[in-house]
């Protein structure tokens, strides 16, 4: 009886992880779209506004709560690229919290792959 109660609370916690990244993968990917979405209406509506390039980080941040077009579609992508980091993120500290060394540690090294290549895309 024991053994089939641990296995039920196991199985509850694997699902309330997986309830929270699906939750946080679909944040992301909603919150880019209605960025994007505003953005381009935006643009479409001054379409002097419009650049060919990406605004670096700094500026997008800066000209975003001013609805800037372009930094609001810019915005939109890079909430959309953290979206993963985000995942990685949330399902490595469910595997610390349920003692799940192994998988808390691969979840790690995805992560730091991640920064380094985040490092090196933006150098």
């Amino acid at each position: 009886m024991a053994v089939a109660d641990s296995a039920r609370r196991g199985q509850a916690r694997e699902y309330n992880l997986e309830h929270v990244v699906s939750r946080v993968l679909l944040a992301g990917v909603l919150i880019s779209v209605v960025l994007m979405l505003l953005g381009m209406g935006l643009l479409a509506l001054n379409p002097g506004l419009s650049q060919s390039h990406v605004l670096p980080v700094g500026q997008v941040l800066k000209l975003a709560p001013n609805l800037h077009p372009m930094a609001l579609i810019d915005l939109g992508l890079i909430v959309l690229l953290l979206t993963p980091l985000a995942r990685v993120i949330i399902t490595g500290l469910g595997f610390a919290l349920e003692r799940d060394w192994l998988f808390a540690a691969i979840s790690l090294t995805v992560m730091v792959i991640l920064f380094i290549s985040l490092a090196a895309g933006s150098a």
